[in-house]
């Protein structure tokens, strides 16, 4: 059980990420590691490549990093067959978006975000399914985390938001078999992200923002239960 002074603190770093969400969609967009997230100078582990310390698989250097700490995956040991679960603050930086791949085999959601303050950057992720539609490429079940530059694609869902505070950025968003985009809390930004070609564009529960989005190409762009979906084009 939280005391009442640590519920306290956990409502006021909500409110703080709001605000910083907030200011960013006002200012326009930016690189989300100078952004709203608290992930800051930790140490980098690498994923891949030929140093002699590297890892092989990318969960082994989640399970290993601490708070702060980045994750830099390199290409050209693509294509990275996991289904992550990430549960700490850090960074996961993908060397080149259209060849560094994270295929998730259908066997589930391909990247389990369940901690704050965590920025996803520079991936395909592809193939999260399993027999519904919350099996998604990404699924986030966490607050103030930013997904950036990436191209979520052969999903059954594209990115699956449970919670609020949290930001999609420059993403292709294409060819999933159900929804690109689920939000199911309020509080969410989507900014300047191309989302083509799914079933629903984005599914989204009212006071989200949806900012210089291009939406085309799917049977429901966007679809909402209620008439309070703050979206900018």
């Amino acid at each position: 059980m939280l005391t009442e002074g640590e519920k306290m603190k956990k409502k006021v770093a909500i409110i703080t990420c709001f605000f910083s969400l907030f200011s960013i969609a006002i200012a326009g967009y930016t690189d989300p590691l100078e952004g709203n997230t608290k992930v800051i100078n930790g140490n980098t582990l690498y994923v891949g490549g030929s140093g002699p310390n590297n890892y092989t698989r990318i969960q082994d250097a989640i399970n290993d990093a601490s708070n702060g700490d980045t994750i830099f995956v390199y290409d050209d040991s693509s294509p990275y067959y996991e289904n992550l679960i990430i549960d700490k603050s850090i960074r996961l930086i993908g060397e080149d978006k259209e060849i560094t791949i994270i295929d998730g085999m259908k066997k589930g959601n391909v990247i389990k975000i369940n901690a704050n303050d965590v920025v996803i950057k520079n991936f395909t992720i592809i193939n999260g399914y399993k027999k519904w539609y919350l099996s998604s490429g990404i699924y986030i079940n966490s607050s103030c985390n930013s997904i950036y530059n990436c191209n979520i694609c052969s999903n059954e869902c594209g990115i699956y938001v449970g919670n609020g505070y949290n930001r999609i950025e420059e993403c292709h968003i294409y060819l999933n078999n159900y929804t690109g985009v689920v939000l199911s809390s309020p509080s969410n930004i989507i900014g300047n992200c191309k989302i083509y070609k799914n079933e629903k564009g984005i599914e989204s529960t009212p006071n989200n923002m949806i900012l210089s989005c291009e939406i085309f190409g799917n049977e429901y762009g966007i679809w909402s239960a209620s008439n309070n979906l703050y979206t900018i084009m």
